[in-house]
């Protein structure tokens, strides 16, 4: 009877880690990113069918898009951590790119690797960062 109890409380252990998981901070925090960033690009592709909006914008709206996503997402992480915002923001904007470079190679899009690669992933850290500060500023 008491292995079958510290078998069970082994599982338990086990769910707890995934749970905590994803209950982290930085996990919300590309959550939250991700689902601004799915509500503004189905507002954008309702826009582009029901109106004469030219598709010359999308590449911009795209940017804009994922840099507030990853800007709010990292505010609302670091500020719910509590400590090193630039480093836990940073995370959370590589995260988003890591996300999304991810869905790429699976979508097919094809990839451009090389310096623009980098670049990328070195704004989504730096503008990762700055949200972090705000967001342990503004808790």
């Amino acid at each position: 009877m008491a292995r079958m109890r510290n078998s069970s409380a082994g599982s338990n252990k086990a769910q707890g880690s995934s749970e905590s998981l994803l209950n982290s901070p930085l996990v919300l925090g590309v959550i939250l990113a991700y689902c601004i960033t799915l509500v503004v690009f189905v507002l954008a592709s309702l826009m582009f069918t029901f109106t004469p909006l030219p598709e010359a914008v999308m590449p911009y709206l795209t940017y804009i898009t994922s840099i507030i996503s990853v800007l709010i997402g990292s505010i609302y992480a670091a500020g719910k951590i509590g400590y090193k915002g630039w480093l836990n923001g940073g995370i959370c904007g590589l995260l988003y790119f890591l996300g999304l470079f991810i869905l790429s190679l699976v979508l097919g899009v094809q990839i451009v690797y090389g310096l623009q690669l980098i670049s990328r992933a070195l704004l989504a850290f730096v503008i990762g960062a700055v949200g972090g500060i705000l967001g342990i500023n503004i808790s």
